[in-house]
């Protein structure tokens, strides 16, 4: 994939980067000159969020007609439902980042003063560092608690 190259048509920057999932999000939809990054990032999540209720909406139809009330696997699709779709907006967030050019669009905490990096590895999409701390060490130090909470819950049912 070749460097994304933007170009200008009656105001709406054109971007083909080929990261896009949608072609639709390439051209028409990608930020305006004018405009917040923010819109633009708002709108691509209505348009799909839009696209995952008619999913939802044509199963709630079929449900509607098919099973019946109250039932146990409607219960289970929802939640199957929003789980896909917030996971799928994660991952087109980042596609539309790397399409757009964008960062820090939809991070809104800031890092703990007190993180103390093991190593600093280059980000291969963005090119800037980035503090790593290693998975195994974090988990060595989360399933002892994790344990012991799990022992006083255990306590606090039985008694």
């Amino acid at each position: 994939m070749g460097q994304a190259e933007p170009t200008t048509e009656v105001g709406v920057l054109s971007i083909d980067c080929g990261v896009c999932s949608s072609p639709r999000l390439r051209t028409e939809s990608a930020p305006l000159c004018d405009i917040s990054q923010h819109v633009a990032f708002y709108f691509a999540f209505l348009e799909s969020y839009f696209w995952f209720l008619v999913i939802a909406a044509c199963f709630g139809v079929a449900s509607y007609f098919l099973l019946p009330q109250y039932s146990l696997i409607i219960a289970v699709a929802n939640c199957l439902w929003s789980v896909v779709f917030v996971e799928q907006w994660k991952r087109q967030e980042v596609d539309l980042a790397v399409c757009w050019n964008v960062r820090s669009v939809s991070q809104f905490h800031s890092k703990r003063a007190q993180f103390q990096p093991e190593t600093e590895t280059k980000d291969p999409v963005t090119g800037e560092m980035v503090k790593v701390f290693p998975a195994w060490k974090r988990l060595t130090k989360q399933v002892p608690y994790g344990c012991i909470y799990q022992m006083i819950d255990c306590k606090q049912t039985t008694t």
